[in-house]
């Protein structure tokens, strides 16, 4: 006999939902790490194939995707949330693996952290959070930059206080 209690709608309903979720997450995942990503490690032989990559910084997530690409299958995905503590280790937000999407196993799910909206936002325009991210990737590469340049012209800055000094300048 079949349980039709308001409950047991309401779990099936939460099932639903999550299972959707998920599912979006790891699309979403798999597309901006292997847009952006950077390859960790990568090997390949004859029947088998497995690869771990990683897009670090993305709008304040850490997406690690990890898979083996046999008729075997099995992939997984961890995913951190900057909590914005500079000293503190991002903690795992997420984490899933599956062979069947549809059989995804949860290993983790953070649920006191608010990682899910900022997620959700970041997932509904694609394009315009890769572009976000790329121009915030630019201004650090900008920053980096000038900061190795600082040195050098802080020492020509000195000579050439120094040749004054001297009286050759």
């Amino acid at each position: 006999m079949k349980d039709n209690s308001p409950s047991q709608k309401n779990l099936s309903k939460k099932v639903a939902d999550r299972q959707r979720f998920l599912e979006k997450v790891t699309h979403f995942v798999h597309s901006v790490v292997a847009q952006r990503g950077q390859r960790l490690k990568y090997e390949q032989s004859s029947g088998h194939t497995y690869s771990v990559r990683e897009l670090q910084g993305f709008l304040g997530f850490t997406f690690t995707t990890e898979g083996t690409y046999t008729m075997f299958g099995g992939q997984n995905i961890v995913i951190r949330f900057d909590s914005g503590d500079a000293n503190a280790k991002n903690p795992i937000v997420l984490e899933v693996e599956w062979w069947d999407l549809k059989e995804l196993h949860v290993r983790a799910f953070e649920l006191a952290i608010p990682w899910q909206r900022v997620l959700l936002r970041l997932m509904q325009n694609p394009e315009a959070s890769l572009a976000h991210y790329d121009k915030a990737q630019a201004q650090l590469a900008k920053q980096a930059a000038k900061a190795a340049a600082a040195p050098q012209n802080n020492a020509n800055e000195r000579l050439q206080a120094e040749a004054k000094r001297l009286g050759l300048g």
